[in-house]
């Protein structure tokens, strides 16, 4: 075991990957229960809403102590062109928490709403902040090359589309006034801004990946964040036709069906990019080791969004087969989790963690 000082100083912005995978997880579990009718799934669903709460509040202590005792690490760590992607993992984390209080929380309502508001709006500023940040050093870096370019970029761009995951729910739920439009302004930038800095960055990191050697296997897992932005994508455009359904936004006739066909089409890459991932992995396992590293957190998120919206398209489409899809998918990511979560304690144990090698 280590000091505390030494986990302060080593605690790097990658701690809060296991936040959003667990996060992922309490929704998606939600959403598995609802359409195999098991209340006690959506009673775990709870549970683990509470503990990615709980979570987010004990990693922020040593994550905000280390900006102010450590500034030196934190610009090491800015100037990475990997690690300081994981920034915004713990703004999202934020977002995270309310998203999984407002699909999972039935009880004391106002409160609810209350919290998720201001979980809102805390991590649309730190989303918001790091976006601008980080872009701007990945402009003016000098020492970021072509291989610097992974999947691990795309943690930014869906950063800002998950904000308005919740600003929609919390103006689905009622939320009215000079609020709501301040929420509902929020959420549509965050949709903009992430949505074009995917679609940018998209032909940068497929150039590094087509024209040099794949990374090291450590990042193997980052490929699976490739299917993050189309996933996320899915869940907004089901919260669109919820406000259209609400009246909160004018649809037209067009609004919904077209929604509705992006879903389809997003969904059919999503699940192409997971396939993809898959024989990419297997290609790791032939070709090199694939032991585990803490970096197989990047695999929990994705998939918990790839199920979330997997069981959005089959309520969109009534395809029974994609509720056994769905509940298929949050078990992997389930199991994903307890092996992850069992690992990370022997690192820690072996003094490994902080920071991790």
């Amino acid at each position: 075991m280590v000091e505390l000082s030494q986990s302060i100083k080593g605690f790097e912005p990658q701690w809060f990957a296991p936040i959003m995978g667990i996060g992922a997880l309490a929704v998606a579990l939600k959403i598995s229960g609802s359409l195999l009718e098991w209340s006690v799934i959506g009673s775990l669903a709870t549970g683990f809403t509470v503990l990615t709460g709980v979570l987010t509040a004990v990693f922020a202590v040593p994550w905000m102590l280390r900006f102010l005792k450590y500034p030196e690490q934190i610009r090491r760590d800015l100037s990475h062109p990997i690690r300081s992607q994981f920034f915004p993992t713990m703004p999202i984390s934020l977002i995270l928490v309310g998203i999984g209080l407002q699909r999972t929380f039935t009880v004391f309502p106002e409160l609810v709403q209350q919290v998720s508001l201001g979980l809102f709006f805390l991590g649309s500023a730190g989303i918001f902040g790091f976006g601008v940040l980080l872009s701007k050093i990945l402009f003016t870096n000098t020492n970021i090359e072509t291989k610097h370019g992974v999947f691990a970029w795309f943690i930014p761009p869906v950063s800002h589309i998950i904000v308005p995951v919740l600003g929609f729910m919390l103006l689905a739920s009622g939320l009215s006034g000079a609020l709501a439009q301040t929420v509902y302004i929020i959420s549509l930038s965050g949709l903009g801004i992430g949505t074009f800095m995917f679609l940018f960055l998209t032909p940068v990191i497929l150039y590094r990946y087509a024209y040099e050697d794949l990374p090291d296997s450590k990042l193997a897992p980052t490929f699976l964040i490739g299917i993050a932005p189309t996933a996320v994508l899915i869940i907004n455009a089901e919260n669109l036709v919820k406000l259209a359904e609400t009246g909160f936004i004018h649809a037209g006739e067009t609004l919904v069906p077209v929604l509705e066909v992006l879903i389809g089409l997003m969904w059919g890459f999503s699940a192409w990019w997971f396939l993809l991932t898959a024989a990419i992995v297997v290609h790791y396992i032939r070709t090199d080791s694939h032991s585990f590293e803490f970096t197989w957190w990047a695999y929990t998120f994705p998939l918990g969004a790839f199920a979330i919206s997997t069981g959005i398209t089959s309520r969109t489409y009534e395809v029974a087969a994609l509720e056994t899809v769905t509940a298929t998918l949050t078990g992997l990511l389930a199991a994903a989790i307890t092996f992850n979560t069992y690992k990370t304690i022997q690192l820690i144990r072996q003094g490994k963690a902080f920071p991790l090698e």
